[in-house]
């Protein structure tokens, strides 16, 4: 199916969609439906269906919005109410294959991160490297089991999946958003009363792969491992036990969703405005396009939840208010699940004193690699940054020139021997530092370093709402 210039009612524009139906067959083109012959029938398997999206663009009118609605504080709070809008969404080619960007309100801007719209996206999901909507049984074998929250093995579990390209053009994504404070009914309250405060602020991502091609200790992976995959699976009943921590309540059967993000790319986040941008509430504003804060290199990968004993599950409060949970649920104590989670590398842990207790760096079994994630900004050679350097890591940049000033090190020798002395595990309150002048002045940018987070394991999160009524 093409569509050209498709226009949805809440102004959402589509440059070109390309949706291609396959049954386990390679779809070579965008031509009208054809009847298939005795043989193609014969290698219809129901494997599942595909999405190929190709010159694509997905672009929301700047004014319109996704709004989270706040309430009145309590009685006698010093808290204020707080409402949230996010604007103009948008999906197009990342800065390095983009033909022309340009701004919120379609003027043309430098082709770069700085600007939030790119041009349609020639590869956004290839017909042999599409979205892939299916029925998948997987078949527990060989030293690859899946198990039930009691830690009985399930043969062939059956799942719903949609896994994401593990090769695409790469994307560019944006927002700009507002956060209004103290204001007395939100966006439908009286604008007389002056009390109130707001910000708009802009995220701009650029340059994403819904895949990343290393794993996390930065080597290359081929082929790509780690693709971004939701499944939806039954969560069988999960009786109620008493854990060393305390009672764990019991789950009912359900359907549960599990499976992993795995992101790559830049972001900047900028709150700065031009000179004659309106700066007014629900007004489109006129960001600059190079200050801010920038997240440059980032790799993830988060795994939420496991077949079939850990699964993000959706309940009511039990007083029905209108507000509900997102639970991904505990992991069970039962040894086989804790080993089939963990899959701590041979010769590690109880049992392998010798070789040394824990995680080791080397010879991990692979399954680790599906049940722990990981957290890089930049490319871990802390070296080639400098103070102000924007190849890859965290840094701020200013328009003006001059707006940083940087100290390596503002502690005094004082602050430095009172924590080393006794003193300073008993003594609260440290004695002040001495300040020390900035040993580099007059910068436009300052880069803060590099992040590297190994090894992320999530046993048990739960999120309840409080604004329902």
């Amino acid at each position: 199916m093409n569509a050209e210039t498709f226009m949805w009612p809440a102004l959402l524009k589509i440059v070109r969609l390309q949706v291609a139906f396959c049954l386990a067959l390679a779809c070579s083109g965008t031509h009208a439906l054809q009847a298939m012959d005795e043989d193609e029938m014969a290698a219809v398997s129901g494997a599942g269906l595909v999405l190929s999206l190709e010159d694509w663009r997905f672009l929301a009118s700047p004014g319109s919005y996704l709004e989270v609605t706040g309430d009145p504080p309590p009685v006698g709070s010093t808290s204020q109410r707080g409402d949230a809008r996010w604007y103009g969404i948008s999906y197009s080619a990342a800065s390095s294959i983009s033909t022309a960007d340009e701004s919120y309100d379609g003027t043309s801007c430098v082709v770069g991160i700085g600007c939030p719209i790119g041009s349609a996206i020639p590869l956004a999901a290839a017909v042999d490297n599409p979205f892939i909507i299916r029925v998948f049984d997987y078949v527990s074998e060989g030293t690859r089991d899946y198990y039930n929250p009691d830690g009985s093995i399930v043969d062939q579990p059956t799942v719903f999946e949609l896994l994401a390209p593990t090769s695409h053009d790469k994307l560019k994504a944006s927002f700009w958003s507002e956060l209004l404070v103290g204001l007395d009914g939100g966006y439908h309250g009286s604008r007389v009363d002056t009390g109130f405060q707001f910000l708009q602020s802009r995220v701009i991502m650029d340059e994403v792969e819904l895949y990343t091609s290393i794993d996390m200790n930065n080597n290359p992976v081929t082929p790509k491992k780690f693709g971004t995959v939701w499944r939806m699976y039954q969560y069988p009943t999960r009786p109620a036990y008493s854990t060393t921590y305390g009672p764990l309540p019991g789950i009912p059967a359900t359907y549960g969703l599990g499976g992993t993000i795995a992101v790559s790319g830049d972001m900047h986040f900028s709150a700065r405005q031009k000179a004659g941008s309106a700066n007014a509430l629900e007004s489109v504003p006129s960001f600059t396009e190079t200050a801010g804060m920038y997240f440059k290199g980032v790799d993830t990968v988060l795994h939420l939840g496991v077949m079939h004993y850990m699964s993000l599950i959706l309940d009511d409060v039990p007083a029905q208010d209108g507000n509900f949970t997102i639970e991904l649920t505990t992991l069970p104590e039962v040894p086989a699940l804790y080993n089939d989670y963990y899959s701590i590398s041979p010769g590690a842990g109880p049992g392998g004193l010798a070789a040394g207790l824990g995680y080791k760096r080397t010879n991990r079994p692979e399954r680790y690699y599906e049940t722990h994630g990981f957290w890089r900004i930049g490319d871990q050679n802390f070296g080639n940054n400098g103070i102000s350097g924007t190849g890859d890591g965290i840094y701020f940049m200013s328009e003006e020139p001059g707006g940083f000033a940087a100290f390596s090190d503002r502690r005094s020798e004082d602050q430095d021997a009172w924590e080393l002395s006794e003193l300073g595990f008993f003594n609260l309150v440290p004695p002040p530092p001495t300040q020390k002048n900035p040993n580099n002045q007059n910068l436009s940018t300052v880069n803060l370093g590099e992040v590297n987070v190994q090894g992320i394991l999530i046993q048990n999160l739960k999120i309840t709402t409080l604004s329902g009524t």
